[in-house]
């Protein structure tokens, strides 16, 4: 009778464990690489005088991001960490546009 009962402990805990571990995928360290990327190069140009609204949301968006992947939330923090991606991207876009047109750029 004590066999029975360690026999279904071990299988309720394989299936426990494994349904555990199944639920996290890998971490979205790419995404992770090119969103800080992306922003470095954006302050770099200094987005933060010509596209102020677009580099402050990649800037939020990054911090979310980089919170949710602390916590192992990785779904969420790979789209918010592409989202910030993004909104750098057109930061240091707009930037550029603007100061060769107003000469800065040259």
């Amino acid at each position: 009778m004590n066999s029975k009962f360690k026999n279904l402990f071990k299988f309720i805990s394989f299936f426990l464990i494994l349904g555990s571990t199944s639920c996290v995928g890998p971490a979205p360290v790419e995404e992770y690489n090119l969103a800080r990327t992306a922003l470095q190069a954006a302050r770099a140009a200094e987005s933060n005088r010509y596209a102020s609204g677009f580099l402050h949301e990649a800037e939020r968006l990054y911090r979310l991001a980089q919170h949710q992947y602390d916590n192992r939330d990785y779904e969420n923090a790979e789209s918010n960490f592409i989202k910030a991606r993004s909104f750098a991207e057109k930061a240091e876009n707009v930037t550029r546009l603007k100061k060769f047109k107003s000469g800065d750029g040259i």
